[in-house]
């Protein structure tokens, strides 16, 4: 599977002269769409300029609520991960939601994953966070990951 940004610098960009500052600015938009698409709330989301050491960018949301709203099975993309979220992280009635890889490390409400039929495992859930739950989800066999 290609990476997102493999795609980007394909599409946009002439193999002999990649211009870092617009594939940065190419791929935050990227992201910024997918987040749009996928989640409710998610325009009071940032992206961080750079990507880390991982190379993924960190989007955190530090003014309200992020929902699930697309038909995801990953809660990212190879080319971001969730940091922070201030408010609820509702994943709930994911149906295609196949893992919690990519959750925001730190929620500082509540993080819901109830209703996804085909979670298997917590791994990847968030280290910290003051409410969680996460039930009716059949396929669960592990609560190995939670917080």
């Amino acid at each position: 599977m290609k990476h997102l940004k493999d795609i980007v610098v394909e599409s946009f960009f002439d193999d002999d002269i990649v211009d870092t500052k617009q594939l940065e600015k190419t791929i935050r938009a990227e992201i910024k769409q997918f987040l749009k698409d996928n989640y409710r709330g998610a325009g009071k989301c940032k992206i961080s300029k750079k990507p880390n050491e991982d190379g993924k960018y960190v989007v955190d949301c530090l003014r309200g609520n992020l929902t699930l709203d697309g038909p995801l099975s990953y809660l990212t993309n190879d080319t971001f991960i969730f940091g922070e979220v201030d408010g609820d992280f509702d994943v709930s009635w994911g149906r295609k939601l196949i893992s919690l890889k990519g959750a925001p490390r730190k929620v500082s409400n509540r993080f819901a994953c109830s209703h996804c039929p085909l979670l298997t495992s917590l791994e990847g859930a968030p280290e910290e966070v003051a409410i969680f739950k996460c039930s009716e989800c059949e396929n669960l066999t592990s609560l190995e990951g939670a917080p």
